[in-house]
């Protein structure tokens, strides 16, 4: 698209942000310095939040928003942007969560309240860093249900030198199979298993590495007392160490 078009383009989503501001019942005020003229403001009886279309320091079209909000035991200079082409639920979301932070008590109250205020607060699952905080907060729960195990440092120690002796009997592309059934956790190489006690549930799963790699991996200093062994995203973690499975097998 050429330039022209680029500008047609940004001018529409421009008018179409507009009509949204309008439709919530902000005014034109040519006192807003805009440049989309006229810019826009909107009086909530005890605030005034003035809208301009900019550019960002990023040279990205924005609208930014600006006040003073007064409060009998505060003074807040509002100030932020959102992108233009916001959803109006997205718009009212990004306005209200704002108004609602820099306010008393962290909910915004006008003198007169409008509807568009209630949409804000119920869409503010739209507002990209809410989804993220629920996307991390799913992750955090997704990694405390991964199969994992407890393991005394002392007691894994001692299983990582039955496995360096085993290492000389194994070919470098022989599998390791690392398991854990509720109470034991094993490393088999080379028909060596290294088996340890360890807490935890069992693993739905073991998993296969080759000799060469988990050898290279297997952490040389274990720094907490009790060790966290588990697999996640195709990995084997061992404290700090992240290990590379190839494969893994279901339990029957």
């Amino acid at each position: 698209m050429n330039k022209a078009g680029n500008d047609d383009a940004e001018s529409r989503i421009t008018i179409a942000t507009w009509e949204i501001l309008q439709e919530f019942g902000f005014l034109p005020d040519p006192a807003v310095s805009s440049d989309h003229r006229p810019g826009l403001s909107f009086d909530f009886g005890n605030f005034k939040l003035s809208a301009s279309a900019v550019m960002s320091k990023y040279f990205h079209p924005i609208v930014l928003f600006t006040g003073i909000l007064s409060t009998p035991r505060t003074l807040a200079e509002v100030i932020f942007e959102t992108p233009r082409g916001l959803s109006r639920e997205m718009m009212a979301a990004w306005i209200v969560w704002n108004l609602d932070r820099h306010a008393d008590h962290r909910r915004f109250q006008p003198t007169h309240e409008m509807s568009w205020l209630e949409l804000g607060r119920q869409n503010q699952h739209l507002l990209p860093w809410e989804i993220a905080r629920a996307q991390r907060a799913i992750e955090a729960a997704e990694y405390a249900a991964r199969p994992h195990c407890t393991v005394d440092r002392s007691v894994l120690r001692l299983a990582f030198n039955t496995l360096e002796a085993s290492f000389a009997r194994a070919s470098p592309s022989d599998p390791i199979v690392v398991a854990f059934d509720g109470r034991v956790l094993s490393f088999l190489c080379a028909d060596v298993e290294a088996a340890v006690v360890a807490t935890g549930k069992p693993w739905p799963m073991n998993c296969h590495i080759p000799m060469e790699v988990l050898r290279e991996r297997l952490p040389k200093r274990l720094t907490r007392p009790q060790v966290l062994v588990g697999i996640w995203k195709g990995r084997l973690e061992i404290d700090r160490a992240r290990i590379p499975v190839t494969e893994e097998i279901r339990v029957q």
